[in-house]
């Protein structure tokens, strides 16, 4: 039920004092004091059926809408080098190459290995991802956050090598014959065999040692006991020829052993070449 309000009823008031005013005279008769009562009467009906069915305007009060809680995302973590590092399939140097992080780039860190010194990085040489080692490594951002990434299983080491002719040298009369050996695989060697023939005069020369020292110069210079993956060495035969052999047609065998003595897991590769 719609509630009457103050000024409605001081307007009815008003309206009763106006039409209850002093006699004046007594010409006043009955008859206009019932038609004053009567317009009356008529205004506060009308103002009361007003009441009843007139529309009420509702202004609504603007509802403030509350705004979304904004949480600041958070900025990946960057990485550079001090130090061009190389990028690998796995977080370790028993996996392939697959790309570098040199010094002056940045690279984009979304996981680390179990032991959080390897990070999983997008690949600045390539499209893709790769592990990097932090040992040279500066992290900008909050690594804390970074998923860690269980490694796929260590890949079996592979031996492998390469080998070319290099040059023809001479230690004094004699002449001998120098190879560009480099390791191309997993592993180390630790021995090796090289058989050198001239094909032209039907020589052969023999040289095995479990140190990769070069045979020729007039006696062998020591270099290391060891081919580590990733080394390059010249490795040279015994002098064996008295004459110029240019032109002559050569074959050279190379055995490069895991063990001293050609023993362990052994690998042979055959040349041929012509100085």
């Amino acid at each position: 039920m719609k509630k009457i309000s103050f000024w409605t009823l001081l307007l009815i008031g008003v309206l009763i004092l106006s039409a209850c005013g002093p006699i004046v005279a007594a010409t006043n008769d009955a008859a206009a004091t019932a038609a004053q009562q009567t317009q009356v009467s008529a205004l506060v009906t009308q103002a009361l059926a007003s009441l009843v069915t007139g529309t009420a305007t509702i202004t609504s009060t603007p509802s403030v809408t509350p705004q979304p809680s904004i949480t600041p995302s958070l900025a990946a973590p960057m990485i550079s080098v001090s130090v061009d590092t190389n990028c690998r399939f796995g977080p370790g140097k028993v996996y392939d190459y697959k790309g570098g992080l040199m010094v002056g780039e940045t690279a984009q860190v979304l996981a680390k290995d179990p032991t959080g010194l390897y990070f999983y990085i997008r690949n600045p040489d390539d499209p893709g991802f790769c592990w990097v080692w932090g040992n040279y490594a500066t992290i900008s951002g909050d690594t804390s956050r970074l998923p860690v990434f269980t490694p796929e299983p260590t890949p079996t080491p592979v031996p492998d090598f390469s080998f070319a002719y290099h040059n023809l040298d001479q230690c004094a009369v004699s002449r001998y014959v120098e190879f560009s050996v480099n390791n191309t695989g997993m592993m180390t060697w630790e021995s090796f065999k090289l058989i050198v023939r001239n094909n032209t005069h039907v020589l052969v020369n023999m040289f095995s040692d479990n140190q990769f020292a070069d045979g020729g110069g007039c006696g062998a210079i020591l270099e290391g006991t060891q081919l580590m993956p990733g080394q390059t060495f010249i490795l040279g035969s015994m002098p064996f020829m008295n004459f110029d052999p240019t032109g002559n047609s050569f074959t050279a065998d190379l055995t490069m052993c895991t063990l001293d003595n050609q023993l362990g897991t052994c690998l042979t590769k055959t040349i041929a070449f012509t100085p």
